[in-house]
């Protein structure tokens, strides 16, 4: 008789916490999102080919002051990173996965911002730098908006 009391009452606590459980959806990436993370990830390889695979021919071309190769391997290479992130973010289609390296990606756009502006102020460029340096600046204020916009909606 005990035993069958002990499981009634067994059956109840895990019925109650069945019930009690929360079950998380996985929240999908939309697909405007999917289409924003595509376009993050093509800059991503843009500039990963600019830094790492030609960057005497690009800072040439731009008339830049000065070459520091591990500089552009790094920069290069940190944007290659996020893009394969992107890339792997697509296809797993997890938002809550992915969100902090969104995050991530963002404040790092906004740190090139910062960095760009400080560069303005502070190294003088000749004319064909300064209009790189713009282009850059105008992109990367975009895409600020628009990740911090999407990520606004994603929530």
């Amino acid at each position: 008789m005990y035993y069958l009391q002990l499981c009634k009452f067994t059956e109840e606590i895990n019925n109650k916490h069945k019930n009690i459980k929360k079950v998380e959806k996985m929240v999908e990436i939309t697909k405007r999102l999917r289409k924003l993370l595509l376009v993050n990830a093509i800059l991503g390889f843009y500039f990963t080919f600019l830094y790492i695979i030609i960057p005497h021919i690009y800072l040439y071309s731009i008339q830049w002051p000065f070459y520091d190769p591990y500089y552009s391997w790094s920069f290069g290479a940190i944007f290659l990173l996020f893009s394969i992130f992107i890339l792997y973010a697509i296809k797993q289609n997890e938002w809550e996965k992915f969100k902090m390296v969104f995050e991530l990606i963002t404040a790092w756009y906004l740190t090139i911002l910062i960095l760009n502006i400080f560069c303005l102020i502070l190294i003088p460029v000749p004319i064909p730098s300064l209009i790189a340096i713009w282009i850059y600046n105008i992109l990367f204020i975009s895409l600020i908006v628009v990740n911090m916009n999407f990520h606004k909606k994603q929530q």
